[in-house]
């Protein structure tokens, strides 16, 4: 299970973090070897994956604490970045985590339930 950042309907992409950055094992795997399924909420999907640049995920957990301001602080104090609304602490997060945006892909219908990839 992972942490959605943000989800957006109309194109089904969530972003996700690892709060862990790149030692999170899932990370790690996606980035030696691409998502073959996604599961959100009942949905399943192969994936089309896009890891963040550092700038584009200071800008998404900029947007996550304007929606949840609460959790972003909890979140931020854990990673030792006091959370002031500066650029430079949303920079601070963005370097210690990572982040990965995950969409259906446009070529491969549902994955139907029930199905056992071999």
């Amino acid at each position: 299970m992972l942490e959605v950042v943000r989800y957006d309907p109309l194109t089904q992409e969530s972003v996700v973090v690892s709060g862990w950055g790149e030692r999170a094992d899932w990370y790690r795997n996606l980035a030696a070897h691409p998502a073959v399924e996604v599961r959100t909420g009942h949905d399943r999907y192969v994936p089309v994956q896009r890891f963040l640049s550092p700038e584009e995920t200071a800008e998404e957990f900029k947007d996550y604490a304007r929606r949840y301001p609460r959790y972003a602080r909890v979140f931020a104090g854990q990673l030792g970045v006091d959370l002031d609304g500066s650029d430079a602490a949303y920079r601070a997060v963005a370097d210690r985590v990572r982040m990965v945006a995950l969409r259906p892909s446009p070529d491969v219908v549902e994955i139907p339930r029930g199905f056992q990839p071999r």
